[in-house]
């Protein structure tokens, strides 16, 4: 064992009592040997109080941050002032919405598609018009109105607001147009296609 190694298990205190003994004996008659232990137990004693400095702000930024992470209680309120009524409108707004998404996605589904409109995709046979509606003119006054004349939408509206309107026949088609031409409301201009 080399003369450091023994300074180091002096220090740490590795040594039985006999090799203790010896080596003190050593420092008492070597002054250079005295001041190497003296090094030694400071630098132990200054890292071994780094050491437990380090430990103790490891454990309180541990401690930190375990309480920022720690879900805060919200304090409960004394009473609730929500009003009563306002749980009744949400769900009134939620059978609502559920109403009328059913109304546009199943119904159309199982009854077949008797709004008077066709997907451009599908072939149409028969006469048609070509018609421009009035700008003031509302959507359900057209179903309607096309529903009473059994025509068919077939395209559009177009940038100028044209649609095509099928007929299942020409009579069908001659008849409507003089009814659409009298609808001066409705429409704007009725046009043989």
């Amino acid at each position: 064992m080399t003369v450091d190694d023994k300074t180091q298990a002096y220090v740490a205190g590795q040594m039985t009592p006999q090799e203790r003994a010896e080596f003190e004996a050593d420092v008492q008659a070597d002054p250079n040997l005295a001041a190497e232990v003296a090094v030694a137990q400071a630098a132990r004693t200054a890292f071994s109080d780094e050491d437990a400095r380090a430990a103790k702000r490891a454990e309180q930024g541990w401690a930190r941050l375990e309480a920022e992470i720690a879900p805060r209680a919200l304090p409960q309120p004394a009473n609730d002032n929500r009003p009563v009524w306002r749980g009744w409108v949400q769900t009134a707004a939620a059978v609502v919405v559920a109403v009328g998404l059913w109304q546009v996605i199943a119904v159309p589904q199982i009854s077949g598609n008797d709004d008077g409109f066709v997907p451009v995709s599908a072939s149409t046979q028969g006469p048609a018009l070509q018609v421009i509606f009035a700008e003031t003119a509302e959507l359900g006054d057209v179903v309607a109105l096309l529903s009473d004349l059994d025509g068919i939408v077939i395209d559009g509206p177009g940038a100028l607001g044209l649609f095509r309107i099928s007929f299942a026949d020409e009579a069908a088609r001659d008849s409507a147009r003089a009814a659409l031409q009298s609808n001066t409301d409705l429409v704007m201009e009725v046009m043989v296609d």
